[in-house]
């Protein structure tokens, strides 16, 4: 007689390898949406010290 365990499998259950996979892709996605966020930042920046810097040449 099969196992209840072998039968009955959770569908929403991940292997570990499927686990291992699902946490890498979000934190790469995590990576790059830090990545772009700090880019905006130092533009902003940047941008908000050429302007500071052109107004003082004035």
């Amino acid at each position: 007689m099969p196992n209840k365990k072998e039968t009955d499998e959770d569908p929403c259950e991940l292997t570990e390898e499927e686990l291992d996979e699902l946490l890498i892709e979000t934190a790469k996605k995590e990576i790059r949406s830090d990545y772009r966020r700090s880019l905006g930042c130092e533009s902003s920046r940047r941008c908000m010290d050429t302007e500071s810097s052109s107004s003082k040449k004035k």
